[in-house]
């Protein structure tokens, strides 16, 4: 199928495992964070980055650090787990990311569509 657009309600249930998943080699700054997520997936939502950052610090699954006077964020075990439970959602969102990307954001008005 060409055009298909990723479902609103599936990308905002895997925000906490995207955010997750953007600190699995190394600690990031929030805005990183959301450019990492605008790099895979075509979305930039530093606005929604950030409360996800701290519920995600107030669960125990990330530990914010200052780094060269800016706030950083790692994983923490607990964070790790919580993205090993989710093997199959951290699998279809590798996926997502790896998809052949034709469609240009200007497009779909939303940034959100590919071809698969």
């Amino acid at each position: 199928m060409t055009g298909m657009c990723m479902p609103h309600t599936k990308m905002h249930k895997g925000l906490r495992v995207t955010v997750l998943m953007a600190l699995r080699e190394h600690p990031l700054t929030g805005y990183a964070i959301a450019e990492h997520i605008e790099d895979m997936y075509g979305l930039f939502w530093p606005e929604i980055v950030y409360p996800t950052l701290q519920m995600l610090e107030d669960g125990g699954y990330v530990l914010q650090i200052e780094h060269d006077g800016k706030k950083e964020y790692s994983l923490t075990d607990e964070g790790k787990q919580f993205l090993k439970e989710r093997s199959k959602v951290v699998a279809w969102l590798d996926w997502w990311a790896r998809r052949p990307k034709i469609w240009p954001k200007e497009r779909c008005g939303d940034g959100y569509c590919g071809e698969f």
